[in-house]
């Protein structure tokens, strides 16, 4: 199971819930979406491998944290 957009998190949720998927390729750019909160805990909950599409937003996440200590 894959999708892109964010606003599909819902939908994902409940596939993942009701045990449709062996992994599940997800989008995280936004916190606010909640992807991280709700269906990265139901994955491990479920064993459903998580592929993450875009991981660190093509490496604009480091731009965020560059210079800052760790």
């Amino acid at each position: 199971m894959s999708h892109w957009l964010d606003s599909a998190h819902a939908e994902l949720e409940k596939t993942l819930s009701e045990g449709g998927a062996d992994f599940v390729q997800i989008q995280l750019l936004h916190r606010r979406a909640g992807g991280e909160a709700r269906l990265l805990p139901l994955a491990m909950e479920r064993r459903v491998a998580v592929l993450v599409n875009r991981p660190f937003a093509r490496g604009g996440l480091f731009d965020e944290v560059k210079g800052k200590p760790p």
